[in-house]
């Protein structure tokens, strides 16, 4: 598993904020936080398409014996990663210690690679 943190920009109906953001190659979801560092609250950045409780998940600590919880869900017109602009992106919505947790599903899907030795992310353009 690997780590890096890193700024992105994230854009809404009503405004864009630049986000202090964790690239998680061990993390099943993206996650936002839903009172952000800043002060601002997603509701604030404009959430494109709100979906309650219709993403199913098991939190850290929990068994196989325990109920799944049920989170919110987040779509936003747009994030800037590593100098490229991904429509759409959706976000579980939890409250974490890091503003924006980006998964592995999400970094494989729009093709970024973290390099470790440097602590950065990049988009693989092939």
């Amino acid at each position: 598993m690997g780590i890096i943190r890193d700024l992105v920009t994230i854009g809404g109906k009503l405004q864009e904020t630049k986000l202090l953001s964790i690239f998680d190659t061990g993390a099943d979801y993206s996650v936002i936080r839903p009172k952000l560092s800043n002060g601002q609250t997603i509701d604030e950045i404009g959430v494109n398409e709100y979906l309650p409780e219709s993403v199913s998940i098991f939190l850290p600590g929990q068994t196989e014996e325990d109920d799944a919880k049920w989170l919110d869900y987040a779509v936003f017109d747009w994030i800037d990663i590593a100098g490229t602009r991904i429509r759409n992106p959706g976000f579980v919505i939890l409250e974490i210690g890091d503003d924006v947790l980006i998964g592995h599903e999400f970094m494989q899907d729009i093709g970024l690679q973290l390099d470790m030795k440097k602590h950065t992310v990049k988009q693989n353009r092939t």
